[in-house]
């Protein structure tokens, strides 16, 4: 089984998939291909939580519930066994920075690349 890393956008539209229930737009076939894939068993997701929490912060100034969502996002570990919240320590966040950033990219951008390549086993 291969595991995939969510980036924020793709984080959030999860969220808004399913404990909300919005449909997705036709531009998002891959996005349906990933959670088809997730939903059958053939990948893990793997959350950044970094990327969680800066989703529930902004629903929060937005004066949405954040709190059932994050009780949602661990019940889904639970659930289907195959979704992993991730946190970085400082080591590693002062590795990235130090010697793997790409400079073009975002920290956030970064941080998923990064875990995908040790999906993949390729260490920089």
């Amino acid at each position: 089984m291969r595991a995939y890393c969510l980036d924020k956008q793709e984080l959030n539209r999860l969220i808004e998939i399913e404990p909300i229930g919005r449909v997705l737009d036709d531009d998002e076939i891959p996005f349906r291909h990933l959670l088809d894939d997730w939903q059958s068993w053939d990948i893990e997701f793997i959350c950044l939580a970094t990327s969680l929490s800066q989703i529930l912060e902004r629903r929060l100034r937005q004066g949405l519930d954040a709190k059932s969502i994050l009780e949602w996002v661990y019940s889904l570990s639970e659930r289907t066994g195959l979704f992993t919240v991730e946190g970085f320590d400082e080591d590693f966040v002062a590795y990235m920075l130090r010697y793997v950033r790409q400079t073009d990219l975002t920290i956030e951008e970064n941080l998923v690349e990064i875990r995908n390549l040790q999906n993949e086993h390729i260490y920089p």
